[in-house]
């Protein structure tokens, strides 16, 4: 009987380790809204990629620091992986506590990227439209 309780107890320790594990996780999924007249921060990692979706198809890319195939040595900050006609693109951080600013154009606007190299990245931002309107002046 100690024995099975003492199973049970081991059980429960590795299930509620689990469920922790699978929380932070989640955490590491991340929507925002798209929005035109702020920057996004979007934590990104030396170990694996973040991938980014957007609610539309992506119409050009700019930013320095940002290479599809960066030297191990050089000086790009990011390797950007992309397909053109998609509506979503990879990056990874080359070194640590690196940043750098990448712009997307979608649909006619452009947006903002604020990209941080940090010890705990996400593993996909996915983008809502509606999130910021343009303003004009009158």
């Amino acid at each position: 009987m100690r024995n099975s309780i003492g199973i049970f107890v081991a059980l429960l320790g590795i299930l509620s380790q689990w469920i922790a594990a699978q929380e932070n996780l989640s955490s590491r999924i991340v929507r925002l809204p798209l929005n035109q007249n702020e920057p996004s921060v979007i934590k990104v990692g030396t170990r694996g990629v973040t991938t980014i979706e957007f609610p539309s198809k992506i119409e050009a890319l700019d930013g320095f620091g940002f290479s599809v195939n960066p030297a191990p040595d050089g000086p790009d900050l990011f390797q950007i992986s992309f397909n053109k006609g998609t509506n979503f693109l990879s990056l990874k951080a080359m070194k640590e506590g690196v940043d750098g600013n990448l712009t997307v154009v979608l649909d006619g606007k452009v947006y903002s990227l604020f990209c941080k190299s940090v010890d705990d990245p996400v593993f996909v931002v996915i983008f809502e439209s509606g999130g910021g309107k343009r303003t004009t002046n009158s």
